[in-house]
């Protein structure tokens, strides 16, 4: 052998797959050495790696254990009963942060029927994203926010009932109201495992 035609081999990027022949046993020979229960294995090499995954994927055992980092993580239980300590909700954290967003978002606002219900769901969607930045976790967090015309009721009262677990569970809430309008934010933290 020559050493052009060595280097040229050794400079191909080949692989050389193993597999089992398991049946279309084409010849004669072959289907002996089954019949005598001989191990038979058929040698190919690629060189291209796109053919060795074709090739792999042709063989169950080989594609499962090649894309089994591909699979996504699938996290079991942790039977975490109560929240960690350093990611609680935060009543009074959130109380000012209902508080705040009222008042910059509705100082001079003025009641309009036809606009209140877009304002109410853009204020929802901004407290909700500022609780998100404070990183809760293991909270479901639901916003609700109503803003109504002063002029024509100018006593209103809100009440919620809920079914949750008194330690872990809460909510918070702040109100505005200016001679036009007033709003009402409530923030419910609601733990979950």
């Amino acid at each position: 052998m020559d050493k052009k035609s060595s280097t040229d081999k050794a400079s191909l990027k080949s692989t050389t797959i193993s597999r089992h022949l398991a049946t279309n046993v084409k010849n004669s020979r072959d289907s002996k050495k089954f019949a005598k229960n001989e191990n038979v294995t058929q040698s190919v090499q690629f060189s291209d790696p796109n053919e060795i995954g074709k090739a792999m994927e042709s063989n169950s055992l080989y594609s499962m254990q090649l894309q089994a980092h591909l699979r996504e993580a699938v996290y079991e239980n942790t039977y975490r009963m109560e929240p960690d300590p350093s990611c609680q909700f935060e009543a009074g954290k959130i109380d000012k942060i209902l508080d705040t967003l009222l008042r910059e978002n509705l100082k001079d606002a003025h009641y309009d029927s036809e606009t209140s219900r877009q304002t109410a769901l853009s204020m929802a969607n901004k407290i909700m994203d500022n609780i998100k930045s404070m990183n809760i976790q293991r909270y479901k967090i639901i916003v609700v926010v109503n803003i109504g015309d002063f002029k024509d009721r100018p006593s209103i009262h809100f009440a919620s009932r809920c079914l949750w677990n008194k330690p872990t569970d809460t909510y918070s809430s702040a109100s505005y109201s200016n001679l036009s309008l007033y709003a009402v934010a409530i923030a419910f933290g609601i733990y979950y495992e």
